[in-house]
């Protein structure tokens, strides 16, 4: 059977962000103690819907051509902590 786990399982608890608003419609913003350079939004069957890459850090994210849906948002910054949270995107 394959392997439904493309998110990974380690986070790092020390890595400290936050996803906003949420429920968000237009777009979310992402704070962290560290800049967010990676991240990766997937649909509820874990298919990766929207990605932004950025080296000089991400601030916020677009998601106003995305469905109303629950997401997944996976951020990684830098040093390769990653953290996931849902996000509820409303119209």
């Amino acid at each position: 059977h394959e392997n439904l786990s493309p998110l990974g399982l380690n986070q790092n608890t020390a890595f400290d962000y936050s996803i906003y608003p949420n429920p968000a419609n237009e777009k979310f913003q992402v704070k962290a103690n560290t800049p967010i350079i990676k991240v990766e939004i997937f649909n509820q069957l874990l298919q990766l819907v929207l990605e932004v890459n950025d080296d000089k850090g991400i601030d916020y994210i677009d998601i106003s051509t995305l469905q109303s849906a629950i997401y997944l948002v996976k951020v990684k910054d830098a040093n390769a902590n990653f953290g996931i949270e849902k996000l509820i995107k409303e119209n």
